[in-house]
């Protein structure tokens, strides 16, 4: 598995858009992360799903010792504008005429099957940031990034849905991976990082998450950064703050264990209600950025349709071409795909042209052994057997809804899968913690 110094805070793959009406988007977002180790340098992704471009005018970070209020960096240096001069070149740029307006550009339909929504993705160039002295708490290397919007009233602007407020501040569920977004909606730039008060952030908060799709860090130490795609069960519906799925518990879990020395990050491209036309290409548009040293790929999507048929025989069926052809998209990429066999429903939905379909499908994936894929069966440790067949539902303690997994769910998978990943990226096959 490879490892390289670019590490990848991708969370959260809910891209949504809002239409600017005027001044509500005037102001300044603020985006409070952490990194699990030193960094030199720094960009911004920001993405789009729709046609229309948009403007970012103005993105400043500013490397913190601690996480303080998540708003006012501590024993700070200078903040630092990030330019955009190379539209994601991997050059460091340092020229002191260098653009800072960054254009965000619109997307195109996907002409294999009409779908619109696929994100483009427009950086910042990277920018020499050095890290502050880690939090003494958490370890981690602390970045705060403030930036405003154009006030172009009804251009559409596309987000990272969600403010992670339940992750935000808790220790037990983000293990040091702590997490921040709020902004104030007053019309003013509040760029040059002039003390404000961190109390009034989330309630004015510009839009409910993040315009600041993705942060890159240029490491001391190569790390290792997944990515996984799918629907809303591996997004982490129902999980703490929606979004506490097997990839950040597998991530923060091993994070936390080599802080300082082996960055795990991670890059989420998973979204709720989408198929199989939407959320692969949502990798695809990602990957080549990110250059992951793995990915997971989803074992099955109930939202997959034959006309008005969910998930029946010939749904899957295309699911699973689709599934193939992405796997090899993830090797020529130079990552290591992992597959997951199908996670379970509810009973309700698992009628008998379902039931047959995904058993047939976790069969498919299971057969890929033979040649030496790596199967993680995920249906093993989240579904219920009758009289010794697996029925399509869930255990009760691994689901709060009986359609998606919970925490206890997600961390069964991920269970599974750090084993795998800490093998392959030879820090052997287990560690306490």
């Amino acid at each position: 598995m490879r490892r390289l110094n670019r590490y990848t805070f991708a969370p959260n793959g809910w891209l949504r858009w809002v239409e600017s009406p005027g001044t509500w988007l005037w102001g300044t977002q603020f985006l409070t992360i952490g990194c699990p180790d030193d960094f030199h340098a720094v960009r911004v992704g920001f993405c789009n799903i729709t046609p229309s471009c948009y403007v970012v005018p103005r993105i400043v970070a500013c490397p913190s010792t601690s996480w303080n209020d998540y708003a006012n960096p501590t024993g700070r240096g200078s903040p630092i504008v990030l330019t955009a001069s190379n539209a994601g070149d991997d050059r460091i740029v340092t020229a002191p005429d260098a653009p800072t307006r960054l254009v965000v550009a619109g997307n195109t339909s996907d002409s294999s099957s009409g779908e619109t929504t696929v994100p483009a993705w427009t950086w910042t160039d990277w920018c020499h940031v050095r890290s502050a002295t880690p939090d003494p708490d958490t370890n981690m290397r602390v970045l705060m990034i403030r930036h405003t919007l154009e006030n172009n009233q009804g251009t559409p602007i596309t987000y990272s849905n969600g403010m992670f407020r339940g992750w935000s501040g808790a220790r037990a569920v983000n293990r040091g991976y702590d997490y921040f977004c709020g902004g104030l909606k007053n019309g003013k730039d509040r760029t040059d990082f002039d003390v404000v008060n961190a109390d009034l952030l989330w309630p004015n908060t510009l839009i409910n998450g993040s315009f600041a799709c993705a942060v890159q860090f240029l490491t001391k130490h190569p790390g290792i950064v997944g990515m996984t795609t799918g629907d809303s069960h591996h997004q982490g519906t129902t999980t703490t703050s929606e979004f506490n799925g097997y990839l950040a518990q597998l991530s923060t879990g091993l994070g936390e264990q080599h802080i300082g020395a082996v960055p795990f990050g991670w890059a989420s491209c998973a979204v709720g209600g989408a198929v199989s036309q939407q959320f692969f290409p949502y990798l695809q548009a990602l990957i080549r950025h990110v250059n992951p040293s793995y990915v997971v790929l989803p074992g099955w999507t109930a939202n997959e349709m034959n006309g008005p048929v969910q998930a029946d025989a010939i749904a899957n069926d295309r699911f699973f071409a689709r599934l193939l052809q992405v796997s090899d998209v993830v090797r020529l990429n130079g990552a290591m795909p992992i597959w997951l066999t199908p996670f379970p429903r509810n009973e309700t939905f698992m009628q008998q042209t379902q039931l047959e379909a995904w058993r047939a499908l976790r069969q498919d994936i299971l057969q890929l052994q033979g040649s030496g894929e790596m199967v993680v069966d995920t249906t093993a440790v989240l579904g219920r057997q009758t009289d010794g067949v697996f029925d399509g539902t869930y255990l009760p303690a691994m689901t709060t809804d009986h359609v998606h997994p919970n925490d206890a769910g997600h961390a069964a998978v991920a269970d599974l899968l750090k084993p795998i990943v800490r093998t392959l990226a030879g820090l052997g096959p287990s560690a306490a913690g």
